[in-house]
């Protein structure tokens, strides 16, 4: 019976001591992971600064307050705060990358490095229809000239209003006509002269004027879009 017993306790200690030491390996583990960079930076535009434009920063760290965090960047770029934890870095036009650190009550706790692009340029569109062919069915039912972000910016904040644009009708049998609209509207007389267009003519929107939106600056788009009729059906 003492022999069952002494085993019994071994037993339980060897169990305990290969717990304990399971446990300070997570432990450890999870340090090593942490330390090294703590502040926790979010890539609102994929790592990426667009130069000349207010670019979103959000910055946090694990278990600090938002105030007691501050942020600095290396050359090339300016930061302001927006409110605590939220951040608008604007980029030069010659810089190259930029390296944000954050701090928290004094002490360094990580840094994100941003790569620098060029300023997008927005592209028009006949409605809904970018370059490329549409049937006639499709071009008389649009009913404006817009102007987007190209697809490889993700700031969402920015959105255009268009002031002014030039229209070509180009039919294949005819000389072109050409139509200067203030505003963004496809007026009735463009749609009168496309209701006879033929497989082949094209249309191309060029020289259009844009504002930014809480902006009074006018941006012309020097990108054209060219769109070719397929039929008449």
């Amino acid at each position: 019976m003492n022999q069952i017993k002494l085993l019994l306790s071994l037993l339980f200690l060897l169990i305990l001591n290969i717990t304990t030491v399971k446990s300070q390996t997570k432990t450890d583990t999870v340090i090593q992971l942490q330390f090294p960079n703590e502040a926790v930076i979010a890539a609102d535009n994929m790592n990426v600064l667009y130069i000349g434009m207010e670019n979103p920063i959000s910055v946090s760290v694990p278990g600090e307050k938002l105030e007691d965090i501050t942020i600095s960047c290396s050359d090339g770029a300016d930061v302001r705060m927006v409110s605590f934890g939220h951040y608008i870095a604007v980029a030069y036009p010659k810089a190259k990358d930029v390296y944000i650190t954050t701090m928290a009550k004094g002490k360094v706790r990580g840094y994100t490095h941003y790569r620098i692009k060029t300023k997008p340029v927005p592209i028009p569109l006949f409605g809904n229809i970018a370059a490329g062919m549409a049937e006639l069915k499709d071009i008389l039912t649009q009913d404006s000239i817009y102007a987007i972000q190209s697809i490889d910016c993700p700031l969402d904040t920015m959105k255009y209003i268009v002031k002014r644009y030039t229209l070509v009708y180009e039919p294949t049998t005819k000389e072109p006509m050409i139509f200067t609209v203030t505003g963004g509207l496809i007026t009735q007389l463009i749609k009168d002269k496309l209701k006879d267009a033929q497989a082949g003519d094209e249309i191309v929107v060029m020289d259009v004027d844009v504002t930014k939106s809480g902006s009074d600056g006018l941006i012309n788009i020097p990108t054209a879009i060219i769109i070719r009729i397929l039929n008449k059906k």
